[in-house]
C-alpha cells in the first residue's frame, strides 16, 4: 500500500520543540505589527496539532482582513494573501476541503490582481497554487493537482524563489508516485532532496527522504527504502518531533515489505499513537489502512474490522472521497476473504458508487472551469480598448493554448496510468468495472449475453512465503500473459485484487465462457517457468457467470461469479464452476 507521501510545502525550519502560537500585544503595538505577529504565529503553529494550527490561522486571517479593509496598499494585500494561504492549509488538515479551496482561491485571485495592477509578482501566489495542488491530490484529482503545481513552479520561477520550486517538485513527485509513474517521481524527489541538502533545510530533507522511501519500496528496493525511512524519522525527531507520525508509518511499511515483521509491528503501534496525537484525519486514515493490510498479510486479522472502521470515520472527517473509496474497497476484500459475501457486496457497491460520484464531480469541475475561462477571455477581449491591453490579451491567449495542449497530453498519460495495473500491464479494477457496466447495458439492449470469469491463483500466499515477493510478482505477470494469450482482442483482462483476475467476454454465453475458462485453467496448469528465479507451477480456481443469469445487473453478475469462484476453491481448487452448461441458460 502506498502511504504517507509528504507533499511538504515547507518553510525555514522552526526552532526545536513546540513553537509558540501566542502573541504578546503591547498597548503601543500597531495594527500592522499585530497582524505580522499573528501571521508568524500561524506559520509556527503549522508544526503543532491541527486544532492549534487552525485557531492560529483564523486569528491571523481576521487581523489581516481587518487591516486590508482600512489599508489598500500592497503590503496589506500581501498580509491577507499570506494569511489566506495558511488558513487554506489549516482547513485542509482539518478535513474542510471546501473551506480550504475557498481560502486558496481567494489568495490566487488576490495574487493575480496584484500582478495585473502593476504591483509585481505576489510572493504568496506560488504558495497558494502549491497548497491548491495538495488539496486536489488529497481529494483524488491528480490532473487538477498537476496543473496547480505547474502553475506554482511558474509563479516561483517568476519571483526567483528556488526554494519554492524545490518544494513543489517534491509535491509533483508525490502525485506521479501515486499514479505509478515512479521514474518521474524519483526525478522530482531527487532534485528536491539535493536542494534541501544544499540549503540545510532539514525539515524538507526529512519529507523528501520519506517519499524516496515510499517509492523505492514500491519498486522492491527494500533495503534502500528502510535506509531512507530511518533517515527521515531521525530528522523528524530532531527538528519536528510533533510531526513524526507519517515518517513512523513509512518505516513500518518498509520493514514489513522487507519481512521484518516484529520490528514493523512495533513501528505500527508507535505510529498509531503519533497519528492520533497529530490529528490529521486524512493521514490517520491512510495509516490505519496500512496497519490493517499489514495484519492481514501477517495472518492476524482480528483487529482489521476495527482499524478499517476508524479509517472510514477519518475519511468522512477529512471529506476525502478518494480515501473513503479506498477504505470501502479494503473492507470488501476483507469480508470476501472471510466468506462474508453479503457484507463484501455491500462495501463493493458503496465503493462503486463513490467512484461514479467522483468521476461525475471531476467532469462538472472541468466544465465549470472551462466556462469561467471562456467568460474571462471574452470580457477582457471586449474591454481591450488600448493596444497594450490587446497585446497582453494575445499573450495570455497563447499561454492558455500552450497550457491546454500540455494539460491534454498530461491528462491522456494520467488516464492511461489510471486504467492499468502497473505490475502486470492488464487493466485494473476501475477500468474493469467501467467496461463491465458498458457491456452489461449492451447485453440488456441486444439480448446477447456477456459473461464474466473470475479466477484466483491457488495458494498464492505460499508462493510468496516460499520464494519471496519478487518471484510472486513474476508469477502474477506470467498468469496475466497466459490470460491475454487465451482470449480475444475484444475481451477485457484485469487484475482486480492481489491474486485475483477477471476476464470480461462480450457477446458470449455462459457455456462458451466455461470453455474459455477450461482453456485458461489448462494453460496455466501446464505452463512452467512462470518465474525466472524458480521453477514455479501454479493452478487457478475459476468462477463463471453470464449477464442473463443475473437479470443483466452488473452487481448481481459480480456477486454470482464471486460465489462460484468461492465454490470452486471450497471444492478443492484447480477447477471451473460451473463445469457444464448453466442451469439458467436458455
Amino acid at each position: 500500500m502506498q502511504h504517507g507521501h509528504e507533499a511538504q510545502q515547507g518553510r525555514p525550519a522552526e526552532a526545536h520543540g513546540r513553537p509558540r502560537v501566542t502573541v504578546a500585544e503591547s498597548p503601543r503595538a500597531s495594527a500592522r505589527e499585530v497582524a505580522d505577529d499573528l501571521l508568524a504565529a500561524a506559520r509556527a503553529a503549522a508544526a503543532c496539532e491541527v486544532g492549534s494550527y487552525g485557531r492560529a490561522a483564523e486569528r491571523a486571517h481576521a487581523a489581516a482582513r481587518a487591516l486590508r479593509d482600512t489599508d489598500r496598499d500592497a503590503a496589506a494585500a500581501a498580509r491577507l494573501g499570506a494569511a489566506l494561504v495558511e488558513l487554506g492549509e489549516a482547513r485542509r488538515r482539518a478535513g474542510d476541503v471546501r473551506g480550504a479551496m475557498e481560502a486558496l482561491d481567494e489568495a490566487v485571485e488576490l495574487g493575480r490582481s496584484s500582478a495585473d495592477s502593476g504591483g509585481g509578482e505576489a510572493g504568496w501566489l506560488g504558495m497558494a497554487y502549491h497548497r491548491t495542488g495538495v488539496v486536489f491530490d488529497t481529494i483524488g484529482d491528480p490532473t487538477a493537482a498537476v496543473t496547480a503545481l505547474r502553475n506554482a513552479i511558474e509563479a516561483f520561477d517568476r519571483s526567483g524563489d528556488d526554494d519554492g520550486v524545490a518544494r513543489v517538485r517534491n509535491s509533483l513527485g508525490v502525485v506521479y508516485s501515486r499514479a505509478g509513474s515512479f521514474p518521474e517521481a524519483l526525478e522530482h524527489f531527487g532534485a528536491s532532496l539535493r536542494h534541501a541538502e544544499r540549503a540545510g533545510d532539514r525539515a524538507r530533507e526529512a519529507a523528501v527522504s520519506t517519499n524516496m522511501a515510499i517509492t523505492t519500496r514500491l519498486l522492491g528496493q527494500h533495503e534502500a527504502a528502510i535506509t531512507f525511512a530511518e533517515r527521515a524519522l531521525a530528522i523528524k525527531r530532531e527538528v519536528e518531533p510533533d510531526d513524526a507520525a507519517g515518517a513512523t508509518t513509512n518505516l513500518a511499511l518498509a520493514l514489513a515489505a522487507a519481512g521484518r515483521h516484529d520490528a514493523a509491528a512495533n513501528a505500527f503501534a508507535a505510529a498509531d499513537v503519533a497519528h492520533e496525537r497529530r490529528g490529521d484525519p486524512h493521514d490517520f486514515g491512510e495509516h490505519l489502512r496500512s496497519h490493517a493490510e499489514f495484519l492481514v498479510e501477517r495472518g492476524s486479522p482480528e483487529r482489521v474490522p476495527d482499524l478499517l472502521a476508524r479509517a472510514l470515520a477519518a475519511a468522512h472527517q477529512a471529506g476525502s472521497t478518494a480515501l473513503e473509496a479506498a477504505v470501502r474497497r479494503d473492507l470488501a476484500s476483507y469480508w470476501k476473504s472471510c466468506g462474508e459475501h453479503r457484507l463484501a457486496l455491500e462495501q463493493f457497491e458503496a465503493f462503486h458508487d463513490l467512484e461514479l460520484r467522483a468521476e461525475r464531480a471531476l467532469r462538472e469541475r472541468a466544465h465549470e472551469e472551462q466556462r469561467w475561462q471562456t467568460e474571462v477571455a471574452l470580457a477582457r477581449s471586449e474591454a481591450a480598448a488600448a493596444q497594450r491591453e490587446r497585446h497582453a490579451l494575445a499573450e495570455q491567449f497563447e499561454r492558455l493554448v500552450s497550457d491546454h495542449r500540455d494539460l491534454s497530453s498530461r491528462t491522456a498519460d494520467l488516464e492511461i496510468a489510471a486504467s492499468s495495473d502497473p505490475l502486470t500491464g492488464v487493466g485494473n479494477r476501475r477500468a474493469y468495472h467501467a467496461r463491465l457496466a458498458v457491456e452489461v447495458a449492451r447485453a440488456a439492449e441486444t439480448t446477447r449475453a456477456c459473461s464474466v470469469i473470475l479466477l484466483d491463483i491457488d495458494a498464492f500466499k505460499e508462493v510468496n512465503d516460499r520464494y519471496g515477493h519478487i518471484t510472486g510478482d513474476e508469477v502474477l505477470r506470467g498468469v496475466a500473459d497466459a490470460l491475454r494469450a487465451a482470449v480475444r482482442a475484444s475481451d477485457t483482462v484485469a487484475r482486480i485484487g492481489g491474486d485475483e483476475f477477471a476476464v470480461l467476454l462480450p457477446a458470449t454465453t455462459c457455456t462458451d465462457a466455461i470453455g474459455v475458462a477450461r482453456t485458461i485453467r489448462a494453460r496455466i496448469a501446464t505452463v512452467g517457468g512462470l518465474s525466472a528465479a524458480a521453477d514455479v507451477h501454479v493452478t487457478v480456481s475459476l468462477g463463471v457467470a453470464s449477464s442473463d443469469e443475473a437479470a443483466h445487473d452488473a452487481s448481481r453478475l459480480l456477486a454470482l461469479t464471486d460465489t462460484r469462484l468461492y465454490e470452486a476453491k471450497a471444492a478443492g481448487r484447480d477447477r471451473v464452476v460451473p463445469d457444464g452448461p448453466s442451469r439458467l441458460e436458455r
